[in-house]
């Protein structure tokens, strides 16, 4: 039966001679694997297609097996990430986490408009560390991990002058009780907003963002402890994006 769906090139795979098993993340039927036989021969019509981040809709034949990918039409190739290693870094950062916190055939429609949104701003020369904090925490909710940012997850204060993110605790702790915690990150009330936005935002409607440094470094450590303890990620691709950036 030929089916069709309309997804973007998260990963591939060779498969025996010429062959390549390319995963999707689809947006009606969520990550998927196809196989893209002859796709590494030479004038391949399946090659454009099936190229890292590229944007399609894509015509598959269902079979006992893994679908066979029959044709299909590239939308968007991204071809301006490509240019850029920092930000083929970050869309390869996302990417990652879009595999792996997915699973098989299970939708998620919001998610993929989303992650579509992700790299079209990265090709428009978005604040590359902002998209990628926003889409931890779009991924993370979708697992089933949404961080408590509106009240003390201990004693449910709403209001209080400060707060910090206690990751055991799986969000925020207001300072009275985080006198008898441990391993807390400070939180400045900057901070605070934008990860109650990131939570809400559509990046179709972000605008130009500017940060302080440690609020950039505040943000990084939450969304980095809260995936390493709770997602259980620690994406590859997380240290070469540090030694660019150290690099520049």
């Amino acid at each position: 039966m030929l089916k069709q769906a309309e997804g973007i090139v998260i990963r591939t795979l060779d498969y025996g001679e010429g062959h390549a098993i390319v995963t999707l993340f689809t947006r009606e039927q969520g990550k998927m694997a196809v196989v893209a036989r002859g796709v590494k021969k030479t004038r391949s019509r399946l090659a454009s297609l099936c190229q890292p981040f590229t944007h399609g809709q894509f015509l598959f034949f269902q079979t006992s097996g893994l679908p066979s990918l029959s044709q299909g039409e590239v939308i968007q190739a991204f071809q301006g990430i490509g240019r850029d290693l920092l930000s083929t870094a970050y869309a390869g950062y996302i990417t990652e986490l879009v595999d792996r916190l997915t699973g098989e055939r299970e939708p998620h429609p919001g998610l993929f408009a989303q992650y579509l949104l992700s790299l079209q701003a990265i090709e428009n020369g978005a604040d590359c560390q902002i998209i990628a904090r926003i889409m931890e925490m779009k991924l993370l909710m979708a697992a089933g991990y949404t961080p408590q940012l509106t009240h003390c997850s201990k004693c449910r204060a709403g209001e209080h002058q400060h707060f910090y993110f206690d990751v055991g605790a799986g969000g925020i702790t207001c300072s009275d009780c985080a006198r008898r915690t441990e391993q807390l990150i400070p939180l400045s009330s900057a901070t605070l907003r934008l990860l109650r936005l990131f939570q809400q935002i559509n990046l179709g409607k972000l605008g130009q963002v500017n940060l302080k440094k440690e609020t950039r470094q505040q943000l990084e450590e939450v969304m980095f402890r809260f995936l390493d303890t709770y997602a259980g990620v620690v994406p590859r691709s997380r240290a070469l994006i540090k030694q660019l950036e150290e690099m520049i």
